[in-house]
């Protein structure tokens, strides 16, 4: 399927896979109801208990005091796309400037 402007739009159609292959998961859980195994396991019973609950949501919060700061840095440092020239004139991937190998020479 084609936009304005010949574009396709591959991420409304991945978003839309998603969406169904998570509402008939779910609908098949819905089925399931109350047993997630039958006739042994009720979906009661298989609940957490509320300290394991807790101690797991304390673990991921300090998680992520941790890592996004960290993915940030990096993103900054390596990744963010540097800035063009002063001199007007697109730089081409992959060129490497002169002033890497003859630091102080001017053009």
């Amino acid at each position: 399927m084609l936009a304005r402007g010949g574009r396709r739009r591959s991420g409304l159609a991945a978003s839309l896979a998603v969406a169904q292959f998570a509402l008939s998961l779910l609908n098949f859980g819905l089925t399931r109801l109350p047993y997630l195994v039958y006739p042994s396991v009720r979906a009661a019973d298989a609940l957490t208990p509320p300290a394991t609950y807790t101690a797991l949501m304390l673990t991921l919060a300090g998680g992520v005091v941790f890592v996004v700061p960290s993915l940030v840095l990096l993103y900054v440092l390596y990744l963010k796309p540097e800035p063009q020239a002063q001199s007007g004139k697109p730089q081409i991937p992959g060129e490497v400037s002169s002033t890497l190998f003859f630091a102080g020479s001017r053009k």
